[in-house]
C-alpha cells in the first residue's frame, strides 16, 4: 500500500476517523502498517513471539508510542499525535462539553473516585459507528482533551 499524498505531507494534521488515522487502519497487519512509510520501530520495539505486542512511533516522533501492535490482532490502537483530530474538530485541548456535544455516547471508564457525577479527568470512549471494530478513546485532564485517539474493540495488548 502505497502512502497517501496527505500522510506523506502533513502526518500532525491526519484526520483520526472512526476506524483508521492516514493509512492506518485499526486490525491491520504490522507488515501493512510498516509500508505505509507513517510509522517506526525503535530496536527490540517488535516482538519475537507472534502473539506478542509490538509497539511503533509516529514517522518523525521519536518516544511518542503510536501504534500498538498484537501479531494475532494486528493494530489494537493507534494515538493521535499533534494537531490531528476528528472529523468533527475535536482533537487536544478541545473541551469536555464540545466532545460530549460531538459524541453523545461519551462515557469515562471508571467512575470518579470522588463520586463526582461529572468527571473532568479521566479515561473516556466514544462509539458512533457501533460493530466497525474499533472506538475512539481520550484522555481528559481537567476538563480538555489531553490524549485523543483509536483502540480495537477486540482485546490483546490494550485496554
Amino acid at each position: 500500500m502505497q502512502p497517501s499524498a496527505t500522510a506523506s505531507t502533513d502526518l500532525e494534521h491526519l484526520t483520526i476517523y472512526p476506524t483508521h488515522v492516514g493509512d492506518l487502519r485499526v486490525g491491520m497487519s504490522l507488515t501493512s502498517a510498516k509500508a505505509t512509510g507513517l510509522i517506526t520501530f525503535r530496536p527490540g520495539a517488535i516482538a519475537s513471539d507472534p502473539a506478542g505486542c509490538s509497539y511503533a512511533d509516529w514517522r518523525g516522533h521519536p518516544g511518542a508510542t503510536g501504534v500498538v501492535f498484537n501479531g494475532r490482532y494486528g493494530i489494537r490502537a493507534i494515538e493521535g499525535i499533534a494537531q490531528q483530530h476528528t472529523p468533527q474538530g475535536i482533537k487536544i485541548g478541545s473541551t469536555l462539553s464540545a466532545t460530549k456535544k460531538v459524541f453523545p455516547d461519551l462515557h469515562f471508564a471508571q467512575a470518579d473516585l470522588g463520586g463526582n457525577p461529572n468527571p473532568q479527568t479521566g479515561r473516556a470512549f466514544a462509539d458512533p459507528k457501533p460493530n466497525d471494530g474499533a472506538h475512539y478513546r481520550f484522555a481528559f485532564k481537567n476538563g480538555k482533551v489531553a490524549e485523543i485517539g483509536l483502540a480495537s474493540d477486540r482485546a490483546g495488548c490494550y485496554e
